[in-house]
């Protein structure tokens, strides 16, 4: 592929186009669903203890800035990265401090830590850090305790467009920090399905029609399923298209209630009634009426 949208870019990301991965890739839809949860491996304690993800290994901090030997600091971010980003790293500084001041804008806090994102110039050497396979396509980022661990826009391998790895993937993960600050010490209450949700509200990684065409499946089958059902950790929420349903459920929130009320409940993530009004099972169900209702014929 030639020119700047067309450059591979890797990280938590489906290409940001309107084709199916099926079409970039040439496996099965049911090959593309398992392959989501690669995509989005946020390292996130949802229930006090580490989510079990692809890649899980402890960081490799004693080799984590071993090509990392330039910085640029904005207001809210130390970005480290080697000479082949040079040429970008601007754009993407200012990327992602716009998708910074998106996020305040919506929720009025600050993250009180300085975020690092670590930019490594090819998908083997992030997975040489992060502890990935090297192989596995999918698995191009991670993000834990206010640290961003990527591969390059423009060096990194995979089938994503620079633009996503540029504005959507970091939105994407700073969702994920917005709500850790926001919650404080609520934080092990905080769900995987709503955690998710919200993050690919504000970072639409997915592609629409990945979704679309995976809940209409689903529906069609009657297997949509319950908060507890999504409530596990990687490979049962993967498996079971979790992200998926978790991209529906974001927007689900804020048309219906809002941000105001979304921040509410995660500062209180055990009150539904006190947030939104309605218990957890009713609040399923009108997320149930919403999908039926967008996706009738």
């Amino acid at each position: 592929m030639k020119g700047k949208k067309n450059i591979s870019a890797a990280f938590l990301s489906i290409a940001a186009v309107s084709i199916s991965l099926s079409m970039i890739t040439g496996c099965s839809q049911e090959n593309i669903f398992s392959d989501v949860g690669n995509i989005l491996v946020s390292d996130i304690e949802t229930t006090g203890k580490k989510a079990a993800v692809a890649g899980e290994n402890d960081v490799k901090e004693e080799e984590n800035y071993k090509e990392l030997t330039l910085s640029k600091e904005t207001k809210h971010f130390l970005i480290q990265y080697g000479e082949k980003e040079k040429p970008y790293i601007n754009e993407f500084a200012i990327a992602v401090e716009k998708s910074y001041q998106d996020l305040y804008s919506i929720y009025h806090i600050d993250v009180k830590e300085q975020i690092k994102i670590n930019i490594y110039s090819s998908l083997k050497e992030l997975h040489r850090v992060i502890g990935g396979s090297g192989t596995d396509q999918w698995l191009t980022g991670r993000m834990f305790n206010h640290t961003i661990w990527m591969s390059s826009p423009i060096g990194g391998s995979g089938n994503y467009s620079y633009e996503t790895q540029l504005y959507d993937i970091p939105k994407h993960e700073l969702t994920h920090i917005f709500v850790q600050s926001m919650s404080g010490s609520e934080r092990s209450h905080i769900t995987r399905w709503f955690d998710e949700a919200i993050a690919l509200h504000h970072g639409r990684i997915l592609s629409q029609q990945l979704v679309d065409s995976g809940i209409k499946s689903k529906l069609k089958a009657n297997e949509i399923p319950s908060f507890e059902d999504m409530e596990t950790y990687y490979d049962a929420f993967l498996r079971d298209m979790g992200y998926v349903f978790a991209a529906t459920i974001g927007d689900f929130l804020v048309e219906t209630y809002g941000y105001n009320k979304i921040k509410t409940f995660i500062q209180n993530p055990t009150d539904y009634e006190g947030a939104f009004g309605v218990t957890k099972n009713e609040l399923w169900e009108k997320w149930v009426g919403y999908l039926k209702e967008k996706y009738k014929s």
